[in-house]
């Protein structure tokens, strides 16, 4: 099975948020997510949505397009043969299904409609696809001292009353600068587009360059990123 890894290496200060395990007076108000050692872990879900930004972003580019197109002829074939079946199924159940079924043949028009680059990331309502998987990315070296870093945000407060301004100061642990997380995205039956023009080496392709978007510095994982959180460096790595 296809797959990419890569490698991630913060450049500023990461925050993804999680629950603080306890509350303290004076400590830590907002947590970055870690894993079940209390090890800084970037989840899958954090790094699938900005890459699904990134591809929105390149939707008028013309491997996106053609990626579109082939997501496309999938679900119209998909479609008929699905068609096919539920005559089946509506005769011998002597239409009790109907209903259900043209909701059915309505989802998959409303997927046929609107198809996009994007269903690289899965398509809503539809289970079996073919997509990419990712994997969460955990810390490179486990042995790592000092991964975090603790920094306190100051909120402006203007509470009812204009005249009077208060500070909210709130504490982060977050990812320090330099710290690297591997991983891997996996390629779930994205061989099956083969049969529409789209092969799994311009998929590899394409889904590399959206990785080394991060590189430029403008698109960043987690939150906070107007202050400067977030900016990553990322390196593909061999098999």
């Amino acid at each position: 099975m296809e797959r990419i890894r890569a490698e991630i290496i913060t450049e500023a200060n990461l925050f993804i948020g999680d629950n603080p395990s306890t509350f303290e007076i004076g400590g830590i108000d907002l947590y970055t997510k870690t894993d079940y050692n209390n090890r800084p872990q970037i989840p899958a879900s954090s790094i699938k949505g900005t890459m699904r930004k990134i591809v929105r972003d390149m939707e008028s580019e013309e491997i996106a397009v053609k990626i579109k197109e082939s997501y496309k002829r999938y679900l119209e074939n998909l479609k008929r043969n699905s068609c096919e079946q539920n005559k089946k199924i509506q005769e011998t159940n002597n239409g009790s299904l109907a209903e259900r079924l043209s909701r059915l043949e309505a989802k998959m028009d409303d997927a046929i409609n609107n198809a996009s680059a994007q269903y690289l990331f899965g398509i809503k309502a539809f289970n079996d696809t073919p997509k990419l998987i990712f994997s969460d990315f955990n810390m490179k070296d486990p042995k790592e001292k000092a991964p975090f870093s603790v920094d306190t945000k100051n909120t402006i407060k203007n509470q009812d009353d204009p005249e009077k301004i208060s500070s909210n100061p709130r504490t982060y642990k977050t990812v320090r600068p330099g710290i690297a997380f591997s991983g891997e995205i996996i390629f779930y039956h994205l061989d099956a587009l083969e049969e529409y023009d789209l092969s799994e080496a311009e998929i590899k392709k394409f889904v590399e360059s959206v990785l080394l978007k991060f590189n430029e510095g403008v698109y960043r994982l987690g939150n906070s990123g107007s202050r400067g959180y977030g900016k990553i460096h990322v390196k593909i790595l061999g098999e």
